[in-house]
């Protein structure tokens, strides 16, 4: 027969730390931008959102009257909230887009925007996303874009454009041109929920694009990841070994202080 004895308290300690790091969310927050297949970057977006086992929700201007964006517009209901920094520039149309003229070397992108309301930028202007729901996945179509460049995109873990930066892409659609009025589709996934993005397109004096069906993609049932529920099954496994092999478990290391 085993004789009981009484182990250190530290490994009483580190198996109980072990199941809650098994238990938690996982932190990381890496993002994948789907921004170099024109002709495919939705689909390929819709795809990933579908392998991991996402629901996606399309948020489009139809419903919002035509003129200046209402900021306060979109409401938890809709899942997000979208700010923009300078209403001026920034105003709902019905049409196909802005139709500006440059069509040399223009791309089909994802085809033709049909007529509906969209958000027309003039030049200049941001727009920042905060999701009032878990997302982990996030796209937009772009209208008659042209030599992108100056459009940005940066992932934050917090409302505002606050906490950690997640990551960014910049020089997004950088020498392509999808005149007159074709779609050019942005997405991104990560491993962690966003907190907000924040659209940049400040930087170019001269184009004139449409933005159109924002896209969020959302956890139905999350479920821990399978490393975790080894890892967990594991700690457990180990903790009962301990018991049944009449090592003493000293009370205090599992009371809480």
């Amino acid at each position: 027969m085993l004789k009981s004895f009484a182990v250190p308290k530290i490994i009483y300690h580190i198996l109980i730390a072990l199941v809650f790091l098994a238990i938690l969310p996982a932190a990381n927050a890496q993002l994948v931008f789907f921004t170099d297949s024109p002709a495919s970057n939705q689909q390929n977006w819709l795809n990933a959102a579908a392998s991991n086992n996402e629901q996606v929700t399309s948020i489009t201007f139809d419903e919002h009257p035509l003129g200046i964006l209402d900021s306060d517009f979109y409401l938890p209901t809709h899942g997000v909230e979208i700010v923009s920094n300078n209403l001026v520039n920034q105003t709902i149309l019905f049409g196909e887009g802005p139709a500006q003229g440059n069509i040399g070397g223009q791309l089909a992108g994802e085809g033709l925007h049909l007529a509906s309301n969209y958000l027309q930028f003039l030049s200049a202007g941001q727009l920042l996303f905060n999701f009032y729901q878990p997302t982990s996945g996030f796209g937009f179509n772009t209208v008659d874009l042209w030599t992108g460049g100056d459009l940005t995109i940066q992932a934050f873990s917090g409302a505002n454009a606050s906490g950690n930066l997640l990551g960014s892409q910049t020089n997004i659609g950088e020498g392509l041109n999808f005149q007159k009025n074709n779609l050019f589709f942005v997405g991104l996934t990560a491993e962690s929920a966003l907190g907000s993005v924040l659209i940049d397109f400040s930087g170019h004096g001269g184009d004139i694009i449409g933005f159109d069906d924002f896209q969020l993609a959302q956890q139905v049932n999350p479920v821990a990841e399978p490393s975790s529920l080894a890892f967990f099954a594991f700690a457990l496994a180990l903790f009962a070994g301990m018991r049944r092999s009449g090592l003493a478990i000293p009370s205090k290391a599992l009371a809480p202080k």
